[in-house]
């Protein structure tokens, strides 16, 4: 399927083998662009993003404007430069829109040991009863303001903002590991404030939220509105934070593309559905950190590799 009739928003009677009973069938040659928009991430701020040529996102007929490339960067406390935000203008033949591209963590450190044992829901406003996890939600918005006014430099306003035919309103989101933890919360914020949130591809997210907020995400955004949250192998970071600690119950969104250690993969539409990565546990998980940043999507085997780079060294959760 053409990648263009993916990103019309308007609800659609699309099937697939794989997929059959859903709107939206999981396209592999549309995953490899998003993870290679998602690797470029890990690129900052590097002006040599300006001739990068996304050969994945060619493939399938999406166009990068380079020459509307932004960034947004933030610097925490615990993490330094852990939130980076690359923005960029995208076309295909009959529509367009902006991407986002949430990078991971660049920092070793024990950002997984962490989850294991710390974290803190907040209230989240979007949804009656939803909480989300305290740092995703103040990593969005310390960065929200700055994401929008690049949005708009760009042409990428609200609907309501609209006021001429160069304008668009239709956004597609990325993003790896907290990158992708963050950018969940994004889809919600961003719809909220009028944007057509569209095809979305997530890469290794932790759990983000509650119960409430994964049924809410879910209605919105599961089926009128197609969103993959993508998980490889044995990754222990989508097990975290684990589903029960001090009384307060995670859950993951759909819908879940999970990669198994031979490449193949398979799609669930239950939230925490043991055919996918639930099939492991989380102490079975945690030797194969490694496994966080592989992918069979992306093209030089790892997620967490800028595209501009010919060898890296550096190992990044």
């Amino acid at each position: 399927m053409a990648l263009l009739a993916l990103l019309l928003l308007a609800a659609g009677g699309v099937s697939s083998e794989a997929t059959t009973s859903f709107d939206w069938p999981y396209e592999e040659d549309v995953a490899r662009a998003f993870a290679s928009l998602t690797s470029a991430s890990y690129c900052g701020a590097d002006e040599g993003l300006m001739n990068w040529t996304c050969r994945e996102c060619e493939d399938v007929d999406l166009r990068l404007n380079l020459s509307t490339l932004r960034f947004v960067e933030r610097r925490e406390l615990i993490q330094p430069n852990s939130t980076f935000v690359l923005l960029a203008r995208v076309s295909t033949r009959t529509t367009s829109g902006c991407v986002l591209s949430f990078r991971g963590s660049t920092t070793v450190t024990n950002w997984i040991e962490d989850f294991r044992f710390w974290n803190t829901p907040v209230p989240f406003s979007w949804c009656k009863g939803c909480y989300v996890e305290a740092g995703f939600s103040s990593i969005w918005h310390s960065v929200k303001d700055e994401v929008q006014l690049k949005l708009g430099q760009m042409g990428c306003v609200p609907v309501n903002q609209r006021a001429s035919v160069s304008s668009t309103s239709n956004l597609y989101i990325t993003g790896h590991s907290l990158g992708a933890a963050v950018g969940t919360i994004a889809m919600c914020s961003l719809e909220a404030s009028g944007y057509n949130v569209g095809l979305s591809y997530l890469f290794e997210s932790p759990r983000v939220g509650n119960t409430p907020f994964t049924e809410a995400f879910d209605h919105e955004f599961a089926r009128r509105i197609p969103m993959y949250r993508i998980t490889h192998s044995r990754d222990p970071v989508p097990h975290l934070p684990p589903r029960y600690l001090t009384g307060f119950r995670y859950a993951h969104v759909n819908y879940e593309v999970f990669y198994d250690e031979n490449g193949v993969w398979h799609f669930c539409t239950q939230e925490e559905d043991r055919n996918c990565s639930d099939r492991y546990s989380l102490p079975q998980t945690l030797r194969y950190t490694s496994d966080h940043c592989a992918s069979p999507l992306a093209a030089s085997g790892s997620l967490c590799h800028c595209p501009l780079h010919r060898h890296s060294s550096t190992i990044l959760v």
